[in-house]
């Protein structure tokens, strides 16, 4: 559906100069590179009936689910696999 509208997009800014038409093509985009994020780094992660919380929590505190999976330990580790760029930092 994403690249449809891109491409559509694409083919009526050729006949019709009207600049609010990269609007929806924008939002594709957008849409297809959140999509693109699990393919190039090969995880995603779906968290059922999880509410409002944070995944992997400590029980007394509030907004926080032990249940789930250690969110916070994940984000460490990923950031630990792929360091930022030294032009970044």
């Amino acid at each position: 559906m994403e690249i449809a509208t891109v491409i559509v997009s694409a083919a009526a800014l050729t006949r019709i100069k009207f600049p609010f038409l990269t609007a929806p093509a924008a939002y594709a985009l957008w849409f297809l590179s959140m999509d693109a994020t699990a393919l190039l780094f090969g995880k995603r992660w779906t968290i059922h009936q999880g509410g409002h919380a944070w995944s992997g929590g400590v029980k007394h505190r509030s907004y926080t689910d032990p249940g789930g999976p250690n969110a916070s330990a994940e984000f460490i580790r990923f950031f630990g696999e792929h360091p930022a760029p030294r032009s970044a930092r």
